[in-house]
């Protein structure tokens, strides 16, 4: 019993995966509060996205206030230097939608008064003479692109800032994700190329789109094994062996962590050879954290009971088992 046990025995692999804190993330932005350096043109709109700094590190990370105004009219100051509301009115469109998702697009500045939003292309002035006119009497030798350039810069800068929080917690909730598929490799059920195929095409139907976490629990068919099983109204001497079970049907639960809680149950059927006793035997078997078994059995009218260590986890593919889940979605 004790070879047995030995070559069932397995060896863990560790998968450690950094974390990073989000809330570390924000505190570390909100200590570098400051405005675009060399404003030359639109020191309002400059000093609005630093008070909307100001106000966003005021509150919990996570109750961040929505986009503030000084996003939401930012495009107002483009009218100093000679933009009008005809203008304006694609891109304050094109912002209304995103506002609806509480998000705004980076801006990229081009020449001859134009700016690119999430890659489409506005024109934000059509008197480009009277744009370089307004320009030049905001900042000496100033021209229209400069302007727009630096209006760009601002808004981008705040905007940048303002996604700070979204983009932390989206790269806290991948890194979790992570670590749980990691969880999930080192401690569910070993799994059969059946049981793959089946608990993944299940997985695939029961998750939505986005960070998918792995499930939390697995169903179990015709999975094979060796138990240690003990009859005591068998012949002395074979009472105690080593015998063939197939796991019928079950289901398992990865992530319980009590020992002595079962995480799954399973219908079994036995096959052993002992004279005097039925070959094949029916039986229920507990798991416990996945891997071990204390199970129940019954061939004919005698009685016995049985433990194992699930001898299949030490041949686990463990990129198999993830691709297996993972290529669903």
């Amino acid at each position: 019993m004790a070879r047995i046990f030995a070559v069932a025995g397995l060896i863990a692999f560790l998968l450690m995966s950094a974390t990073v804190s989000a809330q570390d993330g924000l505190i570390e932005g909100c200590e570098n509060i400051s405005a675009p350096d060399e404003v030359g043109y639109f020191k309002d709109f400059a000093t609005q996205i630093r008070n909307a700094k100001i106000l966003y590190c005021s509150k919990t990370p996570f109750n961040v206030p929505d986009y503030p105004d000084s996003f939401v009219s930012a495009l107002d100051h483009l009218k100093a230097i000679g933009a009008k509301d005809t203008d304006l009115s694609a891109i304050n469109a094109a912002l209304a939608l995103f506002l609806q998702d509480n998000r705004m697009p980076q801006m990229v500045a081009k020449n001859r008064g134009r700016i690119e939003m999430n890659q489409a292309p506005y024109q934000v002035i059509g008197d480009i003479p009277d744009c370089d006119s307004r320009a030049s009497a905001l900042t000496t030798g100033g021209d229209c692109d400069q302007a727009i350039k630096e209006f760009v810069e601002i808004y981008n800068d705040g905007q940048a800032f303002y996604s700070l929080y979204q983009t932390i917690k989206t790269r806290g909730q991948i890194e979790t994700v992570e670590t749980r598929w990691d969880a999930f490799l080192e401690h569910s059920k070993s799994q059969t190329i059946w049981e793959l195929a089946l608990n993944g095409w299940l997985y695939k139907d029961s998750e939505s789109a986005g960070f998918k976490r792995p499930p939390s629990g697995q169903w179990i068919l015709l999975h094979p094994g060796l138990v240690i099983e003990n009859v005591s109204d068998a012949t002395d001497g074979d009472q105690t062996q080593a015998v063939l079970s197939l796991d019928v049907v079950g289901y398992n639960n990865w992530t319980r962590e009590e020992w002595y809680i079962p995480s799954g149950i399973s219908y079994n059927v036995l096959y052993s050879d002992r004279p005097d006793i039925k070959d094949w035997g029916n039986a229920v078997s507990l798991h416990f954290k996945s891997k071990y078994i204390l199970g129940f059995s019954k061939h004919g009218d005698n009685e016995g009971w049985f433990v194992s260590i699930d001898l299949l986890e030490s041949l686990k593919e463990k990129k198999q088992h993830l691709e297996a889940y993972t290529g669903n979605f």
